[in-house]
């Protein structure tokens, strides 16, 4: 592919033409261009049925006619009022990699030469030239390349000391380096969506008076914590009530050690499940 078709006229006039992207485009035309070198290296792609230059090009078969009537409109394709050629490559001869004219010299064969249509039977009277088109073939209107979107807005900067706040509030103290890290990322989620880093350290020192946060051995690593969006937990999950309704235990010692270590491990599955 030449490189002048990254950003030629014509390609974005193709895109515009089809509605599809730059990525799309360009992709076509290669399959156009491989498919000719492959089966029509004289340049007259015309001689096979716009079905199956679609189906060349992975193109829907049943629009066929209009990706090549866009392809003729756009300047990738000349029409020819002979037949037997019907549509050729725009400027094959010139653009054509070096293999292709080898193999026409082994085959002791020419270029199909072209040669401006009485009529034409795919482009319309509405049409402008592109400067810089020496051929004379006519195109419509094309559009600006695309310009890259304005910067938007940068995110408020956090307060300083805030990130380390957050980190002190939290109940175990590993992984600072990666707990700062992905504190940082907690703060810009939920200030995305609204809070703030104010809300986050209140859900930290919630979870810091739970059960979950004195756990010991079983309470998250900090970086876990934050990275899993735990803050976002029912606090319901952080906390298990075994006590009466007035605070006073209600079960007999054996009961309470079996209920303790139950709760062991379902914080041990917890904790495991997060790791």
């Amino acid at each position: 592919m030449k490189r002048a078709t990254l950003n030629h006229p014509k390609t974005y006039a193709l895109m515009a033409a089809l509605k599809i992207s730059r990525r799309e485009a360009l992709g076509l035309l290669t399959l156009l261009w491989d498919f000719t070198g492959q089966y029509a290296p004289d340049g007259s792609i015309g001689r096979f049925t716009n079905s199956v230059i679609a189906s060349a090009v992975e193109w829907d078969t049943e629009r066929s006619d209009e990706m090549v009537g866009h392809l003729v409109r756009t300047g990738w394709l000349d029409e020819m009022d002979d037949q037997n050629v019907r549509l050729l490559v725009h400027d094959w001869a010139d653009h054509c990699e070096s293999w292709v004219k080898k193999r026409l010299q082994r085959e002791k064969r020419e270029f199909v030469q072209y040669v401006r249509p009485k009529r034409t039977t795919i482009v319309d009277d509405q049409r402008t030239t592109v400067p810089g088109d020496h051929s004379g073939r006519p195109l419509p209107p094309f559009p600006s390349p695309p310009q890259p979107a304005p910067n938007q807005a940068k995110p408020a900067p956090i307060k300083a000391g805030t990130v380390e706040a957050i980190y002190q509030a939290y109940p175990k103290k590993v992984g600072k380096i990666a707990a700062l890290n992905e504190i940082k990322s907690a703060i810009k989620i939920v200030t995305d969506r609204g809070q703030d880093s104010d809300w986050l350290l209140e859900r930290v020192k919630v979870f810091a008076k739970s059960d979950a946060g004195n756990a010991g051995t079983y309470t998250l690593h900090p970086n876990r914590w934050f990275k899993n969006g735990r803050y976002d937990d029912d606090e319901a999950e952080w906390s298990r009530d075994e006590t009466g309704a007035q605070g006073v235990s209600s079960v007999s010692e054996e009961e309470q050690a079996a209920i303790s270590a139950a709760h062991e491990q379902a914080m041990r599955e917890v904790w495991e499940r997060d790791e």
